[in-house]
């Protein structure tokens, strides 16, 4: 693979082969394993990735829920628990809305129980999307904690990567949805 090669590439070559060889200069260069992920620099892509794909849920659901309409989709107490960390972060001075101190889990709940955020994603059910958000949240906590991604993560982390420009950029899509 050219040292040029783009992390995803490398990331999906890696899937299929336990050690990649980098070319560089016209002869190899090195060599990369998937235990070479652990590195900082692809934490920190991925990281990067996650967190991309939380401003992407967090714009639209500003766009299709002015406000705090979104609220309706979210429990008693995870707004409770939203309004505390707002009042503290206004305390220290910080200007913020309410869909800031959500957390990650929070949105893709949003978008799972919302049928039209939820068209907008290539997930047909509220099941699908609940279960692809949770192994997201994984690998964001097991990123953020300096956790092991290869052995725990490594399917996400493929996911990830071969579809990161779909989910980034998703196609706009009319649909009708069931709610299961």
């Amino acid at each position: 693979m050219p040292d040029s090669a783009p992390l995803d590439q490398v990331i999906q070559a890696l899937d299929e082969e336990p050690r990649v060889f980098v070319q560089g200069f016209w002869q190899i260069a090195g060599v990369i394993t998937r235990y070479d992920l652990q590195k900082a620099p692809v934490r920190m892509w991925l990281f990067g990735m996650l967190t991309l794909i939380e401003m992407r849920m967090t714009s639209q659901i500003e766009e299709r829920y002015p406000g705090v309409s979104w609220s309706e989709y979210l429990s008693p107490a995870r707004m409770e628990t939203a309004r505390q960390l707002l009042a503290e972060r206004r305390r220290r001075n910080q200007d913020l809305e309410i869909l800031d101190c959500l957390q990650f889990s929070d949105k893709a709940q949003i978008f799972a129980r919302s049928k039209e955020l939820r068209a907008k994603t290539q997930y047909t059910s509220r099941k699908q999307l609940e279960k692809v958000a949770k192994v997201l949240q994984r690998l964001r906590n097991n990123l953020a904690h300096s956790q092991d991604i290869i052995t725990t993560d490594w399917e996400t982390i493929v996911d990830l990567s071969t579809n990161m420009r779909q989910i980034l950029n998703p196609p706009e899509r009319q649909r009708s949805t069931d709610d299961s």
